[in-house]
């Protein structure tokens, strides 16, 4: 059942997470409207628990889970940081750019996420220059 049920949650997480990168603009109103949609798959991450194997705590619990859905979904890395996205402000994304958590998108979808999701400002073309130049 999980290789089925991965292969098909990796296909749609993959798919939604293209799709979204291909955006060239996404209004506040839309960024919400797409979080109330790609929420739900969130929960997926709870589809690859395992509770017929014996683990200590809830916590180890959490990591088998996490470590059964990258092997069966690689794609959700990408696609939960989409989501995570959708909903931070500029500086926060860029927090997490400079904190090495979005080192699964390369430069230019980046810059195209920042282009989408905010409006042209100072802030935004500093932004930028500060992805081309890493």
């Amino acid at each position: 059942l999980r290789p089925a049920l991965g292969h098909t949650v990796h296909t749609a997480v993959v798919a939604v997470t293209h799709e979204v990168l291909r955006l060239q603009s996404i209004r506040p109103e839309e960024g919400q409207q797409l979080l109330d949609i790609l929420d739900p798959l969130l929960l997926c991450e709870q589809w690859f628990m395992d509770f017929s194997v014996p683990v200590p705590t809830q916590a180890d619990r959490q990591l088998l889970a996490q470590e059964r859905l990258q092997r069966f979904v690689p794609g959700f890395t990408r696609f939960k940081s989409i989501v995570s996205l959708l909903s931070l402000s500029m500086s926060n994304v860029m927090a997490q750019w400079k904190g090495g958590l979005l080192q699964h998108f390369t430069t230019e979808e980046l810059k195209g996420l920042l282009v989408a999701l905010f409006p042209d400002s100072p802030q935004r073309r500093t932004s930028l220059k500060q992805l081309e130049q890493s």
